[in-house]
């Protein structure tokens, strides 16, 4: 397990660079929420967490149209002193991506760094990822084990055109976006990072309940569903 939500426990999946303090930045309808984290390796810590009400609710699906009113609050929330961090990462709502697990044949690191860049690598076990025309996609391996010829990796994938809106309102707020991550995982991943040590072999289950939907990540010490 040392090796399945530990690594996928980091809070932080680099687009740029790492950090150990981040802000990351979840939206809601009328409102924008930031958590300023520290990583400090062995726990991560909420140093400061914020809401701040919009001036007018907020479309979702028409983010681009929005980005200034988003930006300019997360520029007076961190001038107000809410928080200090400039890498920043923002958590992509439940049904933005498409979420997979996949077994694949025991791959190594090094050849998955090398191969996994390619989309007609995942398009083998997951044939509809080749149907986007710019596919965003991430990956993290939750087991590999060459005993047991097996390597399962959680993936991740959208359009990009349906990303980068995202990416461009913490551009747009001055600030450096160095993770995307599906908020659902995200909270799966915070939860592992911060349970003592012995509670780490327990079986864990994180609920997130939307407007429209219902998402449930569980992981045991052995297996991630």
């Amino acid at each position: 397990m040392a090796n399945t939500l530990s690594s996928l426990a980091q809070i932080l999946r680099p687009i740029g660079g790492g950090t150990d303090n981040i802000v990351a930045v979840k939206l809601h309808s009328n409102a924008v929420t930031v958590a300023e984290l520290r990583n400090t390796g062995k726990e991560v810590s909420i140093e400061h967490l914020a809401s701040v009400a919009f001036p007018r609710p907020l479309d979702l699906q028409n983010l681009s149209r929005q980005q200034d009113m988003v930006a300019d609050t997360l520029r007076s929330m961190r001038d107000q002193g809410m928080f200090s961090a400039q890498d920043a990462g923002i958590l992509l709502p439940p049904g933005l991506l498409s979420v997979r697990q996949l077994n694949l044949p025991y791959t190594p690191a090094n050849e998955l760094a090398k191969e996994g860049r390619f989309i007609d690598f995942w398009a083998e076990s997951e044939p509809d990822i080749a149907k986007f025309e710019e596919p965003h996609f991430f990956y993290d391996v939750l087991v590999s084990s060459e005993n047991n010829d097996s390597t399962r990796v959680l993936l991740s994938y959208a359009e990009e055109s349906a990303i980068r809106p995202w990416a461009d309102i913490l551009l747009a707020a001055h600030l450096n976006p160095v993770f995307l991550d599906v908020e659902t995982v995200s909270l799966a991943n915070y939860r592992y990072a911060t349970l003592p040590r012995d509670e780490k072999r327990q079986s864990q289950a994180v609920l997130h309940v939307s407007d429209n939907r219902l998402e449930i990540i569980a992981f045991q010490q052995t297996r991630f569903h």
